[in-house]
C-alpha cells in the first residue's frame, strides 16, 4: 500500500465516511491513477478536467458516477493534500424529474 493511499484511508476514517463511500473513493482514485499512469496527487486542474471529459465522452459514465470521481478527487486535494482544487465544470444531468400522481382519499378506497 502506498503512503498516499494510507493517508487517504486514515483521513476518510477520521472524517467518519461510510465503508461504501471509502470503497468508492478508493476505486475512483485508483482509476484516475491508472488513466494517467501517475499518482493522483501530482495532477493539474487541466488534467483532472480532461479526465472528467474522458469519463463522459469515452466511457459514457453516468453523471452521478462522474460526480463521484470528482468528489473523490476533491476529498484527496482538500482533506489529504490540503491544496485547493480548481473549479471543475460538470453539468447536471438532463433527466427530468417525474412527479408521482397523487390520489385523493376517496380514490384510495376504491
Amino acid at each position: 500500500m502506498t503512503p498516499l493511499r494510507q493517508k487517504v484511508i486514515d483521513q476518510m476514517t477520521l472524517q467518519g465516511l461510510s465503508a461504501a463511500t471509502q470503497k468508492s473513493y478508493l476505486y475512483q482514485l485508483k482509476e484516475v491513477a491508472k488513466y494517467f499512469h501517475l499518482s493522483p496527487d501530482v495532477l493539474s486542474d487541466t488534467e483532472i478536467q480532461s479526465y472528467l471529459l474522458y469519463l463522459i465522452r469515452d466511457r459514457h459514465w453516468s453523471w452521478s458516477s462522474c460526480r463521484q470521481a470528482l468528489h473523490a478527487l476533491n476529498f484527496l486535494y482538500r482533506h489529504v493534500l490540503n491544496k485547493p482544487l480548481g473549479q471543475m465544470a460538470l453539468p447536471h444531468s438532463n433527466k427530468t424529474q417525474k412527479i408521482p400522481d397523487l390520489l385523493y382519499p376517496d380514490e384510495v378506497l376504491n
